[in-house]
């Protein structure tokens, strides 16, 4: 394992000179892929072409705001305290590694922070699509939080000596905090498919889903999904963890290697060859293995369908974070029994519209949603067709106004014939649950409203 020294902690005058260097920073600074400035000075109306440009001119504790658009950028936060924030979250901006090195650096970033990127095509012998490097101290540790972190490699260079932290390697770097991402589909030789910590006491890996990961080593290998070697205080909780695979038979998904983790609330599935290893004893109770129920796991849809034992399954002594990858608030009480509990994983089921009635006039009413909707969706159907799973045709063009919470209906049914109707709503790109069929699961439209 490679180690580098933990950087000593700042003493208390220099760190509130330090926190000073932020007091009447400048406003945020922008980055615009598509930017034709000349010259560009990193303000709204000429923002930086490139990332790197916004970090480099970033003064500490500044935030750099980066618009839609794909960055192929190697990027460096190195020795101070930077705020990474996409615009338009990651199904619109993209940081992209070119298969050249790690996409993301954080070396002693102290609290520096990286929200809602997709980031990608990282190769490198130490986390493929960021790595974050000691940093130890009173101005405290990186958060990497709402990314998408896919298709990232960690590769071997010199054999036995690296190849850890396909999407993310964290190494001596006490508190860091990873949490309510999706990290997918990465690659490592050695340690962690999906994630590695290294030597880094009282870091928090929660609330995300980790999937499809892999991990390549055969003579010896740690954690497809997460592999934790050495430290103490480490916190696993609230993830969704399937599928993540290891060609090595000795390992688990998650595998914890001389670490004193606390393991909590987190939901194991179809990992190969195991789902825990430990040199410290058995899978904690309180960490089940199910069926996440995935909307669509194969079209990469890892929303969450009742019933499913992700949906308020999270250990409430860990908080969730306040909104989820979508932005949707958490949590959400999706089983409608007046307890909200936070979700495993990095989405929150937004649960489903109740107390449908249809009026003699031929009004349908329903109850609002526990969260505020951008738009209702109503569906209508006959009794037939709704018992064998049809939910007809969306009525969204007949309804002038489609975040209120009613629809007239104005057709007749064919004779012997009555209407009848299901209402779901939208809200951040993410839809909400049809309600339950007489199946006991999630109704899931044909032919989804636009």
């Amino acid at each position: 394992m490679r180690f580098r020294p933990v950087t000593p902690w700042i003493p208390l005058a220099a760190c509130a000179a330090a926190l000073c260097l932020s007091v009447g920073a400048r406003a945020d600074i922008f980055v615009d892929a598509a930017a034709a400035c000349s010259p560009c000075d990193g303000t709204a109306l000429a923002p930086f072409p490139a990332i790197q440009d916004g970090i480099d001119a970033a003064a500490p504790g500044e935030t750099v705001r980066v618009f839609p658009g794909t960055y192929v950028e190697n990027l460096r936060i190195d020795g101070k305290v930077v705020h990474l924030v996409a615009a338009g979250g990651p199904g619109q901006t993209v940081i992209d590694g070119g298969d050249l090195d790690t996409t993301l650096t954080l070396d002693d970033a102290g609290i520096s922070s990286v929200t809602g990127f997709r980031i990608t095509g990282g190769r490198s012998a130490f986390g493929g699509g960021i790595e974050i490097l000691g940093g130890a101290g009173l101005l405290g540790e990186p958060t990497i939080s709402r990314n998408v972190i896919t298709g990232n490699e960690a590769i071997e260079v010199a054999p036995g000596f690296d190849g850890d932290g396909g999407g993310i390697c964290i190494s001596n770097a006490p508190g860091a905090v990873v949490i309510g991402n999706l990290i997918r589909d990465n690659l490592a030789v050695r340690l962690g498919g999906g994630l590695a910590l290294v030597g880094s006491d009282d870091a928090t890996v929660a609330y995300n889903t980790i999937v499809g990961n892999l991990l390549t080593g055969v003579a010896s290998g740690f954690g497809p999904a997460i592999g934790v070697v050495y430290g103490d205080g480490q916190a696993i909780a609230n993830n969704v963890i399937a599928g993540n695979a290891s060609a090595s038979a000795s390992t688990g998904a998650l595998d914890v290697y001389y670490a004193t983790a606390s393991i909590a609330g987190n939901l194991f599935d179809q990992n190969l060859p195991v789902d825990f290893v430990s040199t410290s004893g058995a899978l904690p109770p309180g960490n089940p293995h199910a069926d996440p129920r995935f909307l669509d796991a194969p079209a990469g849809n890892y929303h969450l369908m009742l019933p499913s034992p992700a949906v308020e399954g999270a250990d409430p002594l860990v908080t969730a974070p306040p909104v989820d990858l979508d932005g949707n608030p958490r949590p959400i009480d999706a089983e409608g029994d007046s307890m909200a509990v936070a979700d495993a994983g990095c989405y929150e089921h937004l649960g489903q519209v109740s107390e449908l009635s249809v009026a003699g006039t031929g009004t349908v009413a329903w109850t609002a949603a526990d969260v505020l909707p951008d738009a209702y969706h109503v569906y209508r159907s006959t009794p037939a067709g709704l018992r064998g799973g049809d939910l007809g045709s969306c009525q969204d063009a007949r309804d002038p106004d489609l975040d209120d919470l009613a629809f007239e209906e104005f057709d007749d049914p064919p004779q012997r014939q009555i209407f009848t109707f299901v209402v779901s709503f939208s809200r951040a790109g993410a839809a909400a649950s049809l309600g339950l069929s007489s199946a006991g699961s999630d109704r899931i439209p044909l032919t989804p409203c636009p």
